[in-house]
């Protein structure tokens, strides 16, 4: 028996097969510790409660109480916009990815450093975007610093994932053949066009970075800025979202695992609603914005259905957990449960205004609804609830019951319902006060859910850093 290049089989507690070890190789079981990636995980959160919620929770206040706009309005969404889908969603989800598949793979990571480098440039390019969009848009005496840090942050995004695309890729190719792998050949797809459309969305990021840097502008051209957003929200997170859970799901709430037909299926749906999405934002045609929902529609209606998450047959917890583990976990489980059904409810939406858009009915739904009850209603609570769930056994840290997290459950969901509906009341003509005071609420509520759960995590997080 001769073992493939770079694998080495592993007894019980680690200790390798004699034998079957090739010179120099390194034991699949050597992976880097959580601390690696912890302290990244800090900035996500950091860049989520500050540019992120925080900033959007002042958004919505001023948009409900009527603050007259000005060219500092554009800019402020957009700088709110990116570092939500990067600082916070991007860099989450990649410091998460960069832990756990490799030890989905069998393998080490290949280059830790470079890892680590590419998470630092991520975050840090993040933060300095945040930052000098809106000052550049204020119209500071330091305007040409502040134009300087917008190009170059969009720069370090763009190079922080091109390092990380690396390594994720040279990780892949190491390993027993990926044949042996099935759990992840499933979901390869989704990873392989997620990534990749994360590098080439943040390398227009940054030659639209450069662009407004040169011509003093204050903001990025509209239908730059949609393709770009669709294209991180659409492209990147939702595929990369659905991928974690076809693995994670089955693990931790015993649902169905979706048959590798349905999921690649699903995966055609996604990736082809996600490319004519970003091609109706750069062309302004009405039919390929309606194909885009329908496409967007269908896959966010599937994979819930077909795993059985919210509905269907799941169980809670194993039958071998202890009884701490399962009070530990009841309001993660219920976080991921209700951010699928979000995910439910924005197929429904995507599949009725595609649907009548291509029957030549336009539905008068917002697209800042469909993205959000995407992004504040599936998105956010889905890493809250897995964030919740994973990070404790990253950090080795004992279960046990956090209370806290029911004001997450709470207000997490109180936050999508009041930025989804108030939209949908005033398109369909409502003027009552009630509405903009709903709309405002919903970023406090946003921005609570958020901070209760950094409250939690962060001591974890602090350990390993």
């Amino acid at each position: 028996m001769v073992a493939p290049t770079g694998w080495k089989p592993r007894l019980r507690w680690g200790t390798p097969l004699p034998g079957l070890l090739p010179a120099g190789a390194t034991a699949p079981g050597d992976q880097q510790p959580f601390r690696l990636v912890a302290p990244f995980l800090q900035l996500a959160l950091a860049i989520s409660l500050s540019a992120g919620f925080g900033l959007g929770a002042v958004l919505a206040l001023a948009l409900a109480g009527g603050v007259p706009f000005g060219p500092w309005w554009p800019a402020l969404v957009q700088a709110h916009g990116r570092a939500q889908l990067i600082g916070f969603v991007g860099l989450f989800i990649l410091a998460i990815g960069l832990h756990f598949l490799p030890r989905l793979r069998g393998a080490p990571l290949a280059a830790p450093m470079l890892a680590r480098h590419g998470l630092l440039a991520l975050g840090v390019g993040a933060v300095l975007q945040a930052v000098s969009q809106p000052l550049v848009a204020a119209g500071f005496a330091v305007a040409a610093v502040d134009r300087g840090g917008l190009a170059l942050g969009g720069l370090l995004e763009w190079l922080g994932a091109s390092a990380i695309v690396v390594t994720l890729a040279r990780t892949l190719r190491r390993g027993p053949p990926l044949s042996w792998r099935g759990g992840l050949t499933a979901i390869l797809p989704f990873l392989v066009f997620g990534l990749g459309l994360l590098w080439v969305s943040l390398l227009a990021g940054a030659a639209l970075d450069v662009q407004v840097a040169l011509t003093h502008a204050q903001a990025f051209p509209e239908k730059a800025d949609s393709a770009l957003v669709d294209s991180l929200l659409f492209g990147f997170a939702l595929p990369i979202a659905v991928a974690v859970s076809a693995r994670l799901l089955p693990i931790y709430f015993g649902v169905e695992v979706v048959a590798p037909i349905p999921l690649l299926l699903t995966f055609v749906t996604v990736a082809a609603g996600a490319l004519v999405r970003v091609a109706a934002d750069i062309t302004g045609q009405d039919v390929l914005l309606g194909l885009s929902h329908v496409l967007l529609g269908l896959c966010c209606l599937a994979f819930p259905l077909l795993s059985g998450v919210p509905v269907g047959r799941r169980r809670a917890h194993r039958h071998a957990d202890p009884p701490a583990m399962v009070r530990a976990v009841r309001y993660p489980n219920v976080l991921v449960r209700s951010a699928f059904a979000w995910l439910l409810l924005a197929g429904v939406l995507f599949l009725a205004a595609g649907v009548a858009s291509l029957w030549g009915h336009a539905l008068n739904i917002p697209s800042d609804v469909l993205r959000h009850v995407v992004t504040t209603g599936f998105l956010t609570l889905l890493i809250l609830g897995v964030g919740a769930r994973l990070i404790p056994g990253f950090a080795r840290a004992r279960p046990r019951p956090a209370p806290r997290l029911l004001v997450v459950c709470i207000a997490g969901n109180l936050a999508a319902l009041l930025r989804v509906l108030p939209p949908l009341a005033r398109a369909a003509g409502a003027t009552s006060p009630a509405v903009n005071i709903a709309f405002g609420l919903s970023g406090i509520c946003a921005l609570l859910a958020i901070g209760v759960f950094t409250s939690h995590v962060w001591p974890m997080l602090t350990q390993q850093a």
